[in-house]
């Protein structure tokens, strides 16, 4: 017989009671590190309506045992670590007295492009966010969480970087009902940030925030799609398994680049998504590497998206041949 999934609320006991006592042994191939690795998913994932677009993965910590550890719920719109973008998270306190569930920020990047700045940016982003959600749901409520460790290390960062969480005290765990229901809670709560922000990274986070095809105007509704567009076709998941189906070489100009440039360019092609923005407005995105997802050359990619074409790539293997193709007005 297939194996019953765990309860979220045996997952959250089972932690809290044990991880001090695992902590004082190996990690390596510990019982609860590898429970913390691989429940998650089996318990939190059958909850998620869209499944494909969300990835789930539990820390213990890697060669030594986390000082706090932590399972995050990842939409792959934004993100696909725990390093960067926004997600919800349960994060165990050091001491074990509790367990927060707080939709949160990755801050190792924040800290590699800001430094000493990183704690004002993850508070300030923080308030943003949390401008953004509104009242939101009364359980909620705590802004300031507190993970029993020290200011100088690592994961304090993760005090800055909450936006709303909700905190669940050792020995005082909710029922599963109401577990289940601050997940879903927290699950539309990040679902709306991600609709208001259109899977787009905070300015500085992603990489070429400055190209003139993803409009920064506020408000801006074309401007929103196309930064949902750009968010999808840089994800590195879905990039990597469509190169991987579709090869390096340039769809549309047919060719690779390491023929030109030698080694150096060797596997540079760039995964491009080929649903029309339209289509994203209100609607699933299919995320799929082989039937939505073509590769591109970089010049190609840019130019792709100046025909007002961007899912039609025979017609700018068109333009390329000769063929008449009506480009707008617009300087490249």
């Amino acid at each position: 017989m297939p194996k019953e999934p765990l309860l979220l609320r045996d997952l959250l006991v089972r932690v809290l009671a044990n991880y001090p006592t695992a902590a004082k042994d190996s990690l390596e191939k510990h019982p609860l590190a590898i429970f913390i690795r691989d429940a998650p998913a089996l318990d939190l994932m059958p909850l998620l309506n869209d499944q494909e677009r969300y990835k789930v993965e539990g820390s213990p910590g890697q060669g030594n045992w986390a000082k706090v550890p932590w399972i995050s719920i990842f939409d792959l719109l934004v993100t696909d670590s725990a390093q960067r973008g926004y997600y919800p998270v349960y994060l165990f306190r050091n001491d074990m007295v509790g367990a927060y569930l707080s939709l949160n920020q990755g801050v190792t990047n924040v800290r590699k492009l800001y430094g000493r700045k990183a704690r004002v940016v993850l508070r300030s982003r923080a308030q943003e966010f949390r401008a953004a959600l509104g009242t939101g749901d009364g359980r909620f409520n705590v802004t300031d969480i507190d993970l029993a460790i020290p200011r100088s290390d690592t994961a304090s960062f993760y005090e800055d970087g909450n936006i709303v969480a909700a905190y669940y005290e050792q020995g005082h765990i909710p029922s599963e009902t109401e577990l289940v229901s601050d997940f879903l809670s927290v699950i539309g709560s990040y679902r709306l940030l991600v609709d208001k922000y259109a899977g787009a990274l905070p300015l500085g986070e992603d990489e070429d925030d400055d190209d003139e095809s993803v409009p920064n105007a506020p408000g801006d509704e074309d401007g929103s799609k196309r930064r949902l567009h750009t968010r999808i076709e840089r994800n590195r998941i879905l990039a990597r398994r469509a190169k991987k189906w579709h090869g390096y070489r340039c769809q549309a100009c047919d060719r690779q680049l390491d023929e030109l440039y030698g080694a150096i360019a060797r596997n540079v092609i760039e995964a491009h998504h080929l649903v029309p923005l339209s289509s994203l407005n209100g609607k699933r995105v299919t995320l799929d590497p082989k039937q939505d997802f073509a590769v591109l050359c970089p010049n190609c990619h840019r130019v792709i998206h100046k025909t007002g074409r961007p899912e039609d790539v025979s017609a700018l293997r068109a333009l390329l041949q000769g063929n008449s193709l009506q480009l707008p007005s617009t300087r490249l």
